[in-house]
């Protein structure tokens, strides 16, 4: 099931998005700290719905995005795709000294065990781009039953995943090739990328090499772990050999791919690599090899960046009983979230240990006139 979330939106009832046929949610009910803002009509035209408003926390409220805000009149997203270990977790927002932190919206989707294989208790990933090769236009739900985010291909343009719509400059593009034909993928395909978004791919413009570039400019402390996802389909009817390339990481690796000439079949490259400190490393290039009659062809790329969740979190039965107890007594201090992990950010009124390699446990709770004040 689809959580969809409106935060700061100042309604009592959900509403359709017009564009995907989502339900949004208000954020009352999820959340009792932070307050809540309209934008004005300036920061909004041509925004969906929900970026019209906002939830700051002015007072403060693990960290896994830094979300650097530069134009008000941009939408900025995170996107991770993570594994659930309970029925319950927690998104809390960290305020790093610049700035109130804030949220407009927050969607979560549900999506297959037998896709991103790689995602599991401790390894979470976090999207840096999400492409489709060739294309001039952003695809989501509900051409993708997952809601994954296709922008447009940053070659040619100034595109990204973490922003929402697509800048064209000058930059020579290089050769698009198309089909109107159903790709198709196999019932156990780990990725399931929407035959749309394989209806389009980009070639080598001297016929020889395709550079594309992830970096973003900013350095990362320490340097990613990146995880690469390649898909490939042969969208030329005509082709009667396979294309024979090398997808090379400068100064990282070299794979050396075969891609058939197996018509509209999808066929993908997963690559994981730790990246160097220095980000203008963060390329690839497709390189035809000697002996191939046909140039590279990609239809479509995501690349994340590991992320380590390796703390473990609270027992479900003491969150669920904090939580009956905030929620008994009406309590709107700053206990919010997860009751014991962070350490830093743990409940002012709980004493956690953990006995073990999967929970912590609430031993007692800090008796005091204040706790009796809330609680008496």
């Amino acid at each position: 099931m689809n959580v969809v979330i409106d935060c700061g939106f100042s309604g009592d009832h959900a509403y359709n998005d017009l564009d995907t046929n989502l339900t949004y949610q208000p954020d009352g009910e999820f959340i009792d700290t932070g307050s809540n803002h309209e934008l004005g009509e300036t920061y909004v035209t041509d925004k969906p719905t929900q970026a019209h408003n906002l939830r700051s926390f002015p007072d403060g409220v693990s960290l896994w995005k830094t979300m650097r805000i530069i134009d008000a009149d941009q939408l900025y997203i995170a996107e991770i795709i993570t594994l659930a270990s309970s029925d319950y977790f927690f998104i809390c927002l960290l305020r790093t000294g610049n700035g109130i932190p804030f949220i407009s919206a927050l969607e979560l989707r549900p999506i297959d065990n037998g896709i991103y294989h790689d995602v599991n208790q401790t390894v979470s990933l976090l999207l840096w781009e999400r492409w489709d090769m060739g294309s001039d236009q952003t695809f989501r739900y509900p051409k993708d039953k997952y809601d994954r985010k296709w922008m447009p291909d940053g070659i040619g343009r100034s595109c990204s995943a973490n922003l929402y719509r697509c800048n064209s400059n000058s930059e020579p593009n290089p050769n698009v090739v198309a089909t109107t034909e159903l790709v198709r993928f196999d019932a156990n395909d780990p990725y399931a990328v929407p035959s749309v978004v394989m209806q389009t791919a980009k070639v080598a413009p001297d016929n020889i090499t395709l550079e594309i570039d992830f970096r973003d400019g900013n350095s990362t402390s320490p340097p990613p772990l990146f995880y690469i996802y390649l898909h490939f389909s042969e969208l030329n009817a005509s082709a009667s050999a396979s294309r024979v390339f090398l997808i090379k990481i400068p100064g990282i690796k070299s794979i050396p791919y075969t891609m058939t000439s197996e018509y509209l079949s999808e066929r993908h490259v997963p690559i994981s690599y730790q990246a160097d400190p220095d980000p203008s490393t963060y390329y690839l290039t497709l390189t035809k090899m000697q002996g191939s009659m046909l140039p590279p062809l990609i239809n479509a790329m995501e690349v994340y960046s590991k992320i380590n969740l390796a703390s473990i979190a609270t027992d479900e039965r003491d969150v669920y009983a904090m939580m009956a107890i905030t929620k008994q007594y009406d309590n709107k201090h700053n206990w919010q979230g997860d009751p014991c992990v962070p350490a830093n950010l743990s409940w002012s009124i709980v004493n956690c240990t953990s006995s073990s390699s999967t929970s912590f446990r609430v031993t007692s709770l800090y008796a005091s006139q204040k706790l009796e004040r809330i609680f008496g």
